[in-house]
């Protein structure tokens, strides 16, 4: 393929606030100038030069919340089944796509993105009469789950894919080493980040945000032939509660 330099961008990344400035010069290619910038969109998601995902969550937010107004605005007299269904096939997946890659870890982010769906629920709930009581008691009667428990599941069944079925082959093994310990509480799938955590930046990555949740996973949950599905099955039969950012106590 040839390379459109009319298309492209060149952009530097850094955890280090002493090389977070941006580039000041164009690069050039071929005799045409390749702006720098700070932030740039690739396979839909937007990378920041500082490693965080706060401009590509916000711009999700935006989009699904533009979205579900639409949908309040054209299905005025369908039943809040139809509700439920275009917010799982028209907004959701705009929340969800990538989400490997950007999930987060601070709370306020965690929030902004679950606001979305509480919001929807509540809307949902005052246009039909329904008595609203809470918002995790209100996605448990319309069959829903949180977009964070939803996420966790995510991360976890891309771990699966990589470490045991090897589905997904990934550089350096997602940065995962299997350390020579013999516990009887462990699974043989018990693994340690070589990444460093001293770092803010780093914690939301997924060889850290979700490793304590890996390896704390029951033995059996790792069947003779390893299927995705049904490893993501018996995942929702677990209590992962404990690796929620957020609860009725809190939200």
């Amino acid at each position: 393929m040839d390379v459109a330099p009319e298309k492209c961008n060149i952009i530097k990344f850094s955890h280090l606030k002493s090389n977070s400035n941006p580039i000041a010069n164009c690069a050039v290619f071929n005799g045409a100038n390749i702006p720098p910038v700070t932030q740039i969109r690739d396979l839909g998601i937007i990378f920041s030069g500082n490693l965080v995902f706060n401009a590509h969550i916000n711009t999700i937010v935006g989009n699904a919340q533009r979205r579900i107004n639409v949908l309040f605005n054209i299905l005025k007299h369908a039943p809040l089944e139809i509700f439920l269904k275009c917010f799982i096939i028209y907004a959701r997946p705009l929340l969800e796509y990538g989400s490997v890659v950007f999930s987060p870890v601070l709370k306020e982010l965690v929030r902004k993105i679950e606001n979305v769906q509480k919001s929807f629920i509540y809307r949902c709930y005052k246009k039909f009469g329904k008595v609203y009581n809470g918002y995790f008691n209100a996605i448990q009667e319309c069959g829903f789950e949180s977009l964070e428990y939803r996420r966790l599941l995510a991360d976890l069944s891309f771990i699966y894919k990589c470490l045991v079925t090897k589905d997904v082959e990934m550089p350096n093994h997602l940065f995962y080493t299997y350390p020579k310990l013999s516990h009887l509480r462990r699974h043989k799938y018990y693994v340690r980040t070589t990444l460093p955590n001293k770092y803010k930046c780093f914690s939301q990555y997924l060889s850290i945000r979700s490793l304590a949740c890996w390896n704390s996973l029951p033995e059996s949950i790792f069947i003779s032939i390893p299927t995705p599905d049904c490893f993501r099955t018996r995942l929702r039969a677990l209590p992962l509660q404990n690796y929620l950012t957020l609860s009725d106590l809190n939200y």
